[in-house]
């Protein structure tokens, strides 16, 4: 449903097709390496739809830089107001820092695209041109169609109505994650809960294989173990919850 808000300037879903897509399109995102499973669901859009891949390729990269960024700021909000309850090692607060430098330089290419995509095309060529004329042509057509595609994305209201949904969308996955706290009997706070989904998104970056194996359970079990949960019960818990 959130990702139909940012479809909806391009092409109109039935609940049906929309629900149909989206599951695919999550399916081998989980299924495929490198989160290759992202063109799963504008390949769809064009073939059954006929809308333009690369408009739908735009609701995409929005989608990923929205929700980096929100997530990124929540670690960021939530270790504020836990610390010095809990010690959070330096290691994960760079890699949220790196996670966060990456989604908001992502964030701002797609402002730039929009906004200033002369200069931007300019610039390829300028700079790229200079070692490569014929990539940097390549690219600036690839830019340029891509950019295209963000011209059909809504309005400010709708993405303001987005980014709701997005606040919706994170608070419900941290709210499952304390509910299953609760029911292994783990005394935490619900900010315990989000913070463990903060760490799962930025765990999940790492390349790992199919279904994120590996990493995805890491994640779970250093975010426990910063609250004092030890390795086999985050195990456990991890196993249940994945």
């Amino acid at each position: 449903y959130r990702w139909n808000l940012l479809l909806s300037p391009i092409v109109t879903l039935n609940l049906k097709d929309l629900f149909r897509i989206g599951g695919v399109g999550f399916f081998l995102v989980l299924l495929l390496p490198l989160r290759l499973g992202e063109f799963a669901r504008p390949y769809l859009l064009k073939k059954e739809q006929g809308s333009s891949f690369s408009s739908a390729m735009a609701t995409i990269a929005i989608e990923r830089a929205v929700d980096g960024l929100f997530v990124t700021l929540m670690f960021f909000a939530i270790t504020g107001m836990l610390v010095g309850q809990y010690d959070f090692p330096q290691t994960l607060i760079t890699a949220a820092s790196l996670s966060f430098a990456l989604f908001f330089g992502v964030f701002v290419f797609l402002i730039v695209a929009l906004f200033f995509n002369d200069t931007l095309m300019r610039s390829i060529r300028l700079t790229l041109g200079r070692i490569d004329k014929e990539l940097a042509e390549k690219i600036v057509r690839l830019a340029e169609k891509f950019v295209k595609g963000l011209d059909a994305l809504p309005n400010m209201r709708i993405f303001c109505i987005y980014v709701g949904w997005t606040a919706l969308y994170w608070f419900l996955n941290g709210y499952s994650l304390y509910l299953l706290m609760e029911a292994f009997g783990l005394e935490l706070p619900l900010l315990a809960g989000m913070f463990l989904v903060c760490v799962l998104v930025i765990g999940i970056m790492i390349p790992a294989g199919p279904g994120f194996l590996g990493t995805f359970q890491g994640a779970i079990i250093l975010g426990l173990g910063i609250f004092g949960v030890e390795q086999t019960a985050g195990a456990a818990y991890v196993m249940v919850y994945y």
